[in-house]
């Protein structure tokens, strides 16, 4: 207590005038004092974000490679794509259903025509009875 026995009026003054113009200042730092300490927060959780946009951006790179094999495939260049392959099956199975036509068509004659035989063969074999 011979601490405050010795301090003379004018000092106390100047020590809470010192405390009250402190306080003042970090009442008007404390909002920026704020900021700085929300940023430090937020880049503390950078690390994590940055591996997950990291994880994103590789998965773009594999969906944007699959998307050009499937465009590779399903455009047409030259005998190598699925659409070339497509082209070449679907032409050959054009053919064979033309020949499959014709074969029927041909099929139906020979049956009329063994209609034919037969009802000749059957008019023949019967003969004209009296």
């Amino acid at each position: 207590m011979r601490f405050l026995e010795t301090v003379t009026l004018g000092e106390a003054a100047i020590f809470f005038g010192g405390l009250i113009v402190l306080g003042g200042m970090i009442r008007k730092v404390w909002p920026f004092l704020r900021k700085v300490v929300k940023v430090v927060e937020a880049l503390d959780g950078l690390p994590p974000l940055v591996m997950e946009m990291r994880e994103a951006v590789d998965t773009v790179i594999d969906v944007r490679d699959q998307v050009a094999t499937i465009h590779h495939e399903v455009t047409p260049n030259g005998g190598g794509s699925m659409k070339d392959e497509l082209r070449r099956q679907s032409s050959a199975l054009a053919r064979v259903e033309a020949a499959q036509s014709l074969q029927e068509n041909s099929i139906e004659g020979v049956r009329a025509e063994q209609r034919n035989v037969a009802k000749r063969l059957s008019d023949h074999l019967d003969g004209p009875r009296p």
